[in-house]
């Protein structure tokens, strides 16, 4: 089912950057509230739908990826905040998992999506 927000997610912060637009997978978002309540904290969300027509990195795909399907978040994170919340990602069962842990503190960030074959990365 397709969603918009969620009780800690807001649109404004789910909706795709380049088109307002937001469809956001509902499993995905009830898992990240499940997150939420037990990490205890606001989780800033830096990117979560991608519209496969018209955000800039979508739109290079031959095929939408796991935010353009409304499968994905980025949560901007870094240090011991960045383990807890990786730590529940896994606990609740996110499966793709990508780790951005270097340059501006600022600009540290967990992408975290629901995909058919679990992986981890780093950037």
């Amino acid at each position: 089912m397709i969603v918009e927000s969620s009780k800690h997610f807001s649109r404004k912060e789910l909706q795709c950057s380049a088109s307002g637009r937001c469809q956001m997978q509902s499993e995905l978002l009830d898992r990240l509230e499940l997150v939420r309540q037990e990490y205890g904290h606001p989780m800033i969300i830096s990117s979560a739908y991608r519209d496969p027509e018209l955000h800039p990195i979508e739109n290079k795909k031959m095929k939408p990826g796991e935010h353009g399907r409304g499968n994905a978040v980025d949560i901007l994170c870094f240090g011991e905040e960045a383990v807890k919340i990786l730590k529940l990602l896994i606990k609740h069962g996110f499966t793709g998992l990508g780790i951005s842990q270097k340059g501006q503190f600022e600009n540290r960030f967990l992408h975290a999506d629901l995909r058919q074959n679990p992986t981890i990365w780093s950037y």
